[in-house]
């Protein structure tokens, strides 16, 4: 099945990632905020690792998944499946790292991983499933 030639030109998960960081970065300082007057200092740093950890998710899904979409549909599946493993591992490996510095609070760490992650990930199903589409793919 081919692809309308203008469809295919676009970079759908890039742009779908980059709304996303775009809509991550005016709550970021809001979220650090709540997390400070909850966790003091050590909330407010959590929680900004918390959103650059979402943000980097984000992102490297939509660079691995725009490679693979563009090498064929068995890397693109392989990647979509292997991939939220591997990003999932860098998560984990990245908690697993800082969790017992002095200045991590590790709860508000994981709340704000939890929170954000599926905060952007709803926001963006219903933007997208308010456009019918990514105005990158809207049929004009």
């Amino acid at each position: 099945m081919n692809a309308r030639p203008d469809v295919a030109a676009i970079n759908v998960e890039t742009d779908l990632a980059t709304d996303m960081v775009r809509r991550a970065l005016p709550v970021a300082p809001a979220i650090v905020l709540v997390a400070a007057v909850f966790g003091g200092s050590q909330g407010a740093w959590s929680a900004l690792l918390a959103v650059a950890v979402v943000v980097a998710n984000f992102l490297l899904a939509a660079l691995s998944l725009s490679w693979a979409a563009r090498t064929s549909p068995v890397a693109l599946m392989a990647m979509a499946l292997g991939g939220i493993l591997a990003r999932m591992a860098l998560v984990t490996a990245v908690v697993l790292a800082v969790r017992h510095t002095a200045w991590i609070n590790l709860s508000v760490l994981a709340i704000t991983i939890l929170v954000t992650q599926l905060g952007l990930l709803f926001w963006e199903t219903k933007y997208v499933g308010a456009s019918l589409a990514f105005p990158g793919v809207k049929p004009k």
